[in-house]
């Protein structure tokens, strides 16, 4: 009987030996488990990010930039700009920045006061719907208190169901 091993190496045959053979042809030093871009990857030192990409690290990374030449070369001028040119291109960015922080804030403040509303907006809701359940014209079987989305008591099951009761069991029968 043909184990799936000896079926496997018997159909590629031709296949395997034709790698053995290329091989043995190819120089050593030419063989390599990775190509040389996954090299080129694998070299790369771990554990360091880019932080000049990351939108939310730019602030910080202006900051140095700006205080870094302020201390350093004060007086030079890189790409053509000094460092009170570079100043007044960069503000957008921190004017920008700012902006949106307060309309956060803006809008944070306005959930808040939309809750507080909410919180009163349930109380007086509450107070009518149990004005109506009080109202003796009304009550908690009229057709306003069902058009305010309630069940009315006639409508409502009991729901109420006894696991151990023996007229449920199928065993029993």
């Amino acid at each position: 009987m043909e184990t799936l091993v000896d079926y496997w190496y018997g159909k590629n045959r031709d296949r395997n030996l034709d790698l053995q053979k290329a091989k043995l042809e190819v120089p050593i030093q030419q063989i390599s488990p990775t190509t040389k871009s996954q090299q080129q990857f694998e070299n790369k030192p771990k554990g360091k990010v880019n932080k000049m990409k990351k939108h939310k690290q730019i602030e910080e990374w202006l900051t140095t930039v700006t205080e870094s030449w302020a201390e350093y070369a004060k007086e030079e001028t890189f790409s053509g700009m000094n460092l009170a040119q570079f100043k007044v291109l960069t503000g957008t960015s921190i004017t920008e920045r700012e902006q949106l922080d307060t309309i956060l804030r803006d809008r944070r403040a306005g959930i808040a006061r939309r809750e507080a509303a909410d919180r009163k907006t349930r109380e007086h809701i509450k107070m009518v719907v149990h004005a109506v359940l009080a109202d003796p014209d009304h009550g908690p079987n009229s057709a306003l208190y069902r058009a305010m989305g309630y069940i009315t008591d006639n409508e409502r099951a009991s729901g109420l169901t006894r696991k151990g009761d023996a007229s449920d069991d199928p065993s029993n029968a």
